[in-house]
């Protein structure tokens, strides 16, 4: 079976095999910043949304933890407590996706200060 031959004359297969046998120069997913201690990502936007609820969520919002990796439609949610924590969209009753704890407080952090800067009725982008 023949392969369809990039412009660079490699085809797929062989991309991936020298990916995985020489040294990548492509940045990692997200960066860490030593210095700070922080992760370097960027909310996107951020949309309020109504009160109510036990939990109350708070806003949806859109994160990008480096140029190759950006997620949508994030949920901000608070607790009576006001601990506020972040959730993953669902599809057929399960989330999209988990983080690791020191992850999930870094982006709830971020979330949280956007949403702080927000007015009541503001909708804006970062």
């Amino acid at each position: 079976m023949r392969t369809k031959v990039d412009t660079d004359g490699l085809d797929f297969r062989a991309r991936v095999e020298s990916s995985l046998t020489t040294k990548s120069r492509t940045p990692p997913a997200f960066t860490h910043n030593p210095t700070t201690g922080t992760i370097n990502l960027k909310i996107l936007s951020i949309r309020p949304l109504p009160q109510g609820g036990g939990e109350k969520n708070l806003a949806r919002f859109d994160v990008e933890l480096s140029e190759h990796l950006r997620l949508y439609g994030l949920l901000l949610r608070q607790w009576p407590d006001g601990t506020r924590r972040i959730a993953a969209p669902q599809a057929n009753g399960r989330h999209m996706a988990t983080f690791h704890s020191a992850l999930a407080a870094e982006i709830t952090d971020h979330a949280s200060s956007a949403f702080e800067g927000l007015n009541a009725n503001d909708r804006t982008s970062h």
